[in-house]
């Protein structure tokens, strides 16, 4: 039995391949009991270990409880946990797509037409490598020219009413029959405010929603 009460932070940490352990990362929220570790969940994950985990290797994970005066653990697991080799994204590194689901890739930005059903959703989604980045900024292109759309600290950015991520003034959504060019600029975690420290843009081509 885990203890439940006066906990102020859960750390948990990760050993590859029999070495020593490092911090992975914690929670979300003090009563979730799990971890999300995957590649493009910059949750509350250590930023060298934002790809996720490697597949061929093994490891063992280990559950540390923080109190106002002292920590308890660690909490592991009997054997190392062997990660098989995942596929790989079906797009190139650094490619940008136009999609409806944060799960697919799909690019509909190559064919220049996006059609949306009733469960779908307008998504700008990225192949970048997460390692040395904090967050995602998005620009679009319309007519109007470049403007900034919102950020992600994920590897998609949902461009929809409900995400306030997204700029007030796209909160709408994407408009019908408009052209729209996608910018993605990384932004690395040692900016300081007001001389951000970013790189890109990478771009995808022009694509338009259409009933």
């Amino acid at each position: 039995m885990l203890p439940k009460t006066n906990i102020r932070q859960i750390h948990v940490y990760v050993s590859k391949n029999g070495e020593v352990q490092v911090y992975l990362g914690q929670p979300e929220k003090i009563d979730d009991n799990y971890l999300v570790w995957q590649r493009g969940n910059f949750f509350n994950i250590s930023r060298i270990l934002r790809n996720g985990p490697e597949g061929g290797n093994d490891y063992q994970f280990f559950v540390y409880f923080i109190y106002s005066r002292f920590r308890e653990g660690p909490y592991t697991h009997s054997n190392p946990v062997f990660f098989f080799l995942a596929a790989l994204p079906p797009v190139a590194e650094n490619k940008v797509i136009v999609t409806n689901n944060p799960d697919g890739w799909e690019n509909y930005a190559s064919a220049g037409i996006i059609r949306l059903g009733e469960n779908d959703n307008f998504v700008v989604k990225w192949n970048i490598n997460y390692s040395n980045v904090s967050s995602f900024q998005v620009y679009l292109v319309n007519p109007s020219g470049q403007r900034y759309l919102g950020y992600s600290q994920s590897n998609y950015l949902v461009w929809s009413t409900q995400n306030p991520n997204i700029s007030p003034e796209f909160r709408a959504g994407p408009q019908y029959d408009t052209h729209y060019k996608f910018l993605i600029y990384p932004l690395k975690p040692d900016h300081a405010p007001g001389h951000p420290s970013f790189y890109g843009p990478f771009e995808t081509g022009y694509v338009r929603k259409v009933r």
